[in-house]
């Protein structure tokens, strides 16, 4: 469906059609939710999806600049072009699980010394 649309550019509010934007957005949430749903069924609790879970708001604050490395990497170093973000789905999955991985070091970090931070000062008041 997201084809149909087109291509779509957050950053430069490029929704195209704004209806099929809306309507993709609402069905790649159903479809998380399902997939989340027939995981916990089948396995039970995982500790990665459990540890990831607890630690979205790190990775919502963190995810640009691990992308950002992850990108100077392979255009510098491995010397791929930029044009592969925007035309391979599959590179950019695993584009976002190295940037995720990436990021392991600084949950760890947070977990240990900045959130008995913050839990102190709320335990505090």
């Amino acid at each position: 469906m997201s084809t149909i649309n087109g291509r779509v550019d957050m950053l430069a509010l490029a929704y195209n059609n704004y209806s099929l934007f809306i309507l993709n957005a609402l069905v790649g949430v159903i479809l998380f939710l399902l997939v989340s749903y027939l995981l916990s069924e089948a396995f039970g609790k995982l500790f990665v999806i459990e540890y990831l879970a607890k630690n979205t708001i790190i990775i919502l604050a963190f995810h640009a600049f691990g992308f950002t490395f992850i990108k100077a990497f392979t255009y510098y170093i491995l010397k791929y072009p930029m044009s592969i973000y925007e035309t391979n789905l599959y590179f950019n999955i695993f584009v976002a699980g190295v940037t995720i991985l990436t990021l392991v070091p600084v949950m760890m970090l947070w977990n240990r010394y900045f959130l008995p931070l913050v839990t102190l000062k709320a335990k505090l008041n």
